[in-house]
């Protein structure tokens, strides 16, 4: 017959599983946390090259129809 451990001792175990569990989800906390972190990273990176391409585009439009392009695109020169 096998000896059943005490109360005390599965106390004890059941304790240290459940230090365990809290651990891991710590961790997977932490690592969500870390992971939000980078997205909100990932859009403002993305939000600045948006507002870059934006400012390209309307100084592009901005030389297309300024009179000086105008005025070369007459003469046939470019600029």
């Amino acid at each position: 017959m096998q000896h059943q451990p005490s109360m005390k001792k599965r106390m004890a175990i059941m304790a240290e599983r459940d230090a365990a569990i809290q651990e891991r989800n710590l961790a997977l906390l932490e690592k969500k946390a870390a992971l939000g972190e980078r997205d909100m990273a990932i859009l403002q990176r993305d939000s600045a090259i948006a507002e870059r391409n934006n400012a390209i585009m309307e100084r592009d439009n901005a030389i297309a129809t300024s009179p000086i392009q105008g005025e070369l695109s007459n003469t046939g020169r470019t600029q």
